[in-house]
């Protein structure tokens, strides 16, 4: 795992502008092309298909809970451990 000194290389620049590609595939479908099938990004169990501003707002809301989560889960361990 890279310290924080190695913050700037943990991932290339081609990796970083691959995963920007993908994302801005998604971001950009249109809903109205959802008939002609392909790759969507969706949010269940709401079973809705996202893009655009929708699509970062429930990205963003999913890393929130995910990092809330995480959080909570550590500071449970260290009661844990203090107790």
């Amino acid at each position: 795992m890279p310290g924080c000194s190695d913050c700037n290389s943990a991932i290339s620049g081609d990796r970083i502008r691959e995963f920007a590609r993908r994302y801005a595939y998604l971001r950009l479908r249109s809903l109205n092309e959802i008939d002609k099938g392909g790759v969507f990004a969706g949010m269940t169990p709401a079973n809705v298909v996202l893009n655009g501003c929708d699509l970062d707002n429930a990205i963003d809301a999913a890393i929130e809970q995910q990092a809330n989560a995480l959080s909570s889960a550590d500071a449970k361990r260290s009661a844990a451990t203090k107790g």
